[in-house]
């Protein structure tokens, strides 16, 4: 906190004409006793006029809207993983819910509240289901209208901190109580109102953060000390007291089987569940270097597919300057696969795409407000692809699954300064696409060559009886494109693709090069039932002994589905099963689908099979 700074600010706003009383907020942090005190303030200041609802596209390739608040502070914002409308809540003053779609900064709809009761919500993947908490009361919209059509007061009249629900928003969660002295973790059923189970929580002084894994199978409750995750049925699956402080938001992957948690003494904590023991064990930490005082962690994030972990601290540099660290992680080591020591002030928010290739993160940002404090990454590199310079402080951030679309809130200076208004982003991260079509022939005959494999990137084709392939939705970018079929040499190019690209593929035929005919007949390959609801046995042989043979599962665009063998296999005949699931263990959808039998990095046959639901 720079106290010359405040000083003038307050000396300008003595000199307005335009004043109001209303409340501002400044953030003070503490690292000997591990606190970050936000102090509200009523004095006398100026509504400033920042154009507010007006949509604008910025210059920079990303934003897509923004709006500000003039007084209240942008404290939680969400939005749907499939419709990417936005559900904000703002706090210390106008305090209301506000409901966004994609397209511009007007909402769709507001509610108010009429209290200064801190708003907690919760929206559903396709948007379907929002609902929100303030004071002791919790309200279910319709998402058209913004009416209410369900409410509830928790029956002791206990103040409710947070709330979430299930996907169908049958099963709500809240946590209520009196901090310090007592919380309870309710579960209520949405049809009946009516009260599932509940427990206490241990006696601590905060509540910060209730995450519910997507299927609804495993919720984490993180307070300031202690840490208790549970199932749905309300069995406790672990209660810890081992957070010397935490004042962050916990995450959970797709099927709640891992959880991440920060806390104050700089550790990154992962935490998986064991099905033989009904409980979560701890399997690694991470801790951020100590430099003087315990660097803090303060963002945590885990893919839904819970391959991928990332992280932000807040470094305490000396001298009353402040920086801060974002660290990449493969969930199977608690070593950083990369740091990026970006920030100039904390990581006070980040997140990261289902898949774990996009990260989001931002910082409270330089104090003069003059530099970079939101950037977008892919995983595989700490270097930005897309960086933006935000009014004030970010507070609050939420990443689409798809990794397509960003929500950053915060407040509209910075939040060691005093001062009032919130603002809200609305990025656009979808890439741009090219695509890349020809045909493939044979170098000497200028015949054409079916069943090419094609590869650039991870996207590929398989040319057809024409010898054409075509491969569409390819980011934009600089590639190598490989090209292998069975008795040819294997085709590679160094490309770039940023439009469509057109690139006919002639390959020369290798000097032991077999028939065709004859080296199919070598090899058997087929699928069993075909159709088939949900599982079908491939059955193939192999005629001699190989280093390596893959059997993989591709969609109709040549899109990877699923790797189902890669093992050193002996001659003879094999089986597996595929159980229609992608690797992420979800169904896929009906279709036909390609497999493919690799041996020693070369494609050796293909089949179509049916999957029918």
């Amino acid at each position: 906190m720079k106290n010359n700074s405040t000083i003038l600010i307050l000396s300008l706003m003595c000199l307005s004409l335009n004043l109001l009383a209303i409340q501002t907020e400044i953030t003070i942090t503490d690292p000997v006793n591990g606190e970050e005190i936000i102090v509200n303030t009523n004095v006398q200041l100026q509504i400033i006029n920042n154009d507010d609802q007006k949509s604008r596209t910025n210059s920079r390739t990303g934003l897509i809207w923004e709006t500000t608040d003039p007084s209240g502070i942008c404290r939680s914002t969400h939005i749907s993983d499939l419709t990417y409308k936005v559900f904000a809540g703002w706090f210390v003053n106008n305090q209301r819910w506000s409901y966004f779609g994609d397209a511009n900064n007007v909402p769709l709809w507001e509610y108010n509240l009429t209290s200064n009761d801190y708003p907690s919500q919760f929206i559903n993947s396709d948007g379907t289901i929002l609902i929100g908490s303030a004071g002791n009361t919790i309200y279910k919209f319709d998402p058209e209208t913004g009416d209410v059509i369900w409410s509830f007061t928790e029956p002791d009249s206990e103040e409710i901190y947070n709330v979430t629900a299930t996907e169908d928003g049958e099963t709500i969660y809240y946590v209520s109580g009196a901090l310090v002295s007592y919380m309870n973790f309710t579960s209520i059923n949405y049809e009946t109102s009516s009260e599932n189970w509940t427990f206490e929580l241990p006696e601590d002084e905060y509540i910060w953060g209730l995450k519910i894994s997507e299927n609804g199978e495993k919720l984490v409750i993180q307070q300031k000390h202690w840490l208790t995750a549970c199932n749905m049925e309300g069995e406790i699956l672990l209660q810890t007291e081992d957070l010397p402080n935490s004042q962050s938001l916990p995450s959970i992957s797709y099927d709640g089987n891992k959880f991440v948690v920060g806390d104050q003494r700089g550790y990154v904590r992962l935490y998986s569940y064991d099905i033989l023991v009904n409980e979560y064990l701890q399997i690694w930490f991470y801790q951020y270097p100590y430099s003087g005082y315990y660097n803090w962690a303060t963002a945590v994030a885990i893919s839904s597919d819970g391959s991928s972990i990332v992280s932000g601290s807040l470094n305490f540099d000396g001298g009353g300057e402040y920086s801060g660290t974002i660290a990449f992680f493969d969930v199977s080591n608690g070593t950083p696969i990369w740091t990026n020591n970006i920030g100039d002030d904390e990581i006070s928010c980040i997140d990261i795409s289902e898949d774990g290739s996009i990260i989001a993160a931002a910082s409270w940002g330089p104090l003069n407000d003059n530099g970079s404090d939101f950037w977008l990454f892919n995983s595989d590199s700490d270097q930005p692809i897309f960086e933006y310079e935000c009014t004030g402080s970010p507070k609050a951030l939420d990443l689409s699954s798809d990794g397509t679309r960003c929500i950053v809130g915060g407040k509209a200076v910075h939040s060691r300064l005093l001062g009032h208004g919130g603002k809200l982003y609305y990025f656009d991260n979808s890439p741009e696409y090219g695509a890349i079509l020809g045909v493939v022939t044979d170098a000497d005959t200028g015949n054409l060559l079916e069943d090419a494999l094609i590869t650039v990137g991870t996207y590929t084709a398989t040319s057809n009886s024409n010898g054409e392939y075509f491969i569409e939705q390819i980011e934009m970018g600089n590639y190598t494109l490989t090209c292998e079929l069975i008795g040819y040499e294997l085709y590679s190019e160094d490309i770039i693709v940023d439009s469509i690209e057109i690139i006919d593929i002639a390959l020369n035929s290798t000097s032991d090069s077999e028939d065709l005919t004859i080296l199919n007949e070598k090899i058997f390959l087929t699928n069993y039932p075909n159709p088939f609801n949900p599982t079908t046995t491939i059955s193939f042989s192999t005629t001699e002994n190989t280093e390596n043979t893959e059997i993989i599962i591709y969609n109709i665009k040549d899109q990877i589905i699923k790797q189902l063998i890669n093992d050193l296999l002996s001659t003879g005949q094999h089986s597996v099963i595929w159980n229609g699931n992608d690797e992420n263990g979800k169904p896929v959808s009906s279709g036909i689908y390609l497999y493919h039998l690799k041996i020693e990095g070369k494609i050796k046959a293909t089949r179509k099979c049916l999957l029918l639901k």
